[in-house]
């Protein structure tokens, strides 16, 4: 990790240098679990990696204050599969063609109550 000062997990300028940066840097390999747990004062009590999407999810809890905050990472270029770069497609184009729908309402079947 590049950035060495001591964050708080539980403070907004914690939050944000993690979510700026660094979860992203953990979740690439170029920092380490003991890195991001030195530097944000905190544990990080659960992890869920999806090498084929690229989606993540870290639970971490602050050492002072037991708050347990979530950072979720997606759309990973490199990854196996790129699924979730073909959901962000698929989003961006309905949404450009003016529908303004998620993937999963465009998929849902429509039913005539008349």
């Amino acid at each position: 990790m590049a950035d060495h000062k001591i964050y708080k997990l539980s403070s907004d300028e914690g939050k944000v240098y993690l979510a700026g940066q660094n979860i992203y840097d953990l979740d690439s390999g170029k920092t380490t679990k003991r890195d991001i747990e030195d530097s944000f004062q905190c544990k990080i009590i659960r992890q869920f990696v999806d090498p084929k999407t690229g989606f993540s999810g870290y639970a971490l809890k602050d050492k002072y204050s037991d708050e347990i905050v979530i950072f979720y990472v997606g759309t990973q270029p490199k990854q196996k599969g790129k699924g979730d770069l073909k959901a962000d497609g698929a989003i961006g184009a309905y949404n450009l063609s003016g529908l303004k729908l998620d993937v999963k309402q465009v998929k849902q079947p429509t039913f005539r109550t008349s």
